[in-house]
């Protein structure tokens, strides 16, 4: 009996190291709450829409599993210059949220989010160029028109999970603060 566990054990291990040189463990992206955004607990008076018109965004899910988001977003407020973001990555383990290696910190966000080298860039594709300008000002519009497949192909295999993503402009002692949280379940395919 012991030795069939100890190659039971051995040969899943070979299989787990296998499809990691692979690549192939497939996850899908749950969001779990419906406009994608929610109002951090902590600072619930700091949400987005303190200073984003939001309400002509549409999120959808298309048949073939994609996100799409349609819509504009409108400034209602200007943003400052050199204004900071930091996006922080926690999953809930034993009930309790615990930090992660996904943590982004830039020194302006107007200028990290129109930044051909960052990772959602592609989410800005189809917005017209002239309305990409910084920093964001009162009456700004960004028009939107994304579609993004929500399964992909991660390298490692114990990904799945529930997660928080806590998307922070400036700091809470800044006059200009705002602080949002997405919450996504990662399920393996």
């Amino acid at each position: 009996m012991k030795l069939f566990s100890s190659v039971l054990f051995f040969a899943n291990v070979l299989f787990c190291l296998s499809e990691l040189a692979r690549g192939q463990f497939n996850y899908c992206v749950e969001f779990l709450e419906p406009e994608v955004f929610a109002a951090c607990d902590d600072h619930p008076d700091y949400y987005l829409d303190k200073a984003v018109d939001m309400s002509t965004i549409s999120i959808q899910h298309s048949s073939e599993g994609n996100l799409l988001v349609n819509g504009s977003v409108k400034m209602i407020k200007s943003f400052p210059a050199d204004l900071p973001v930091k996006i922080e990555t926690f999953k809930k383990e034993r009930g309790e949220w615990q930090p992660t290696v996904f943590t982004s910190k830039r020194k302006d966000v107007c200028i990290a989010a129109f930044d051909d080298s960052e990772l959602w860039a592609k989410y800005w594709e189809n917005t017209p160029d002239e309305q990409k300008t910084c920093p964001l000002t009162e009456g700004q519009n960004l028009d939107l028109n994304i579609s993004e497949e929500i399964s992909f192909n991660l390298p490692t295999p114990n990904i799945e999970g529930e997660y928080k993503s806590r998307l922070e402009l400036g700091t809470p002692s800044d006059d200009f603060y705002l602080c949002t949280d997405v919450f996504i379940v990662m399920h393996r395919l």
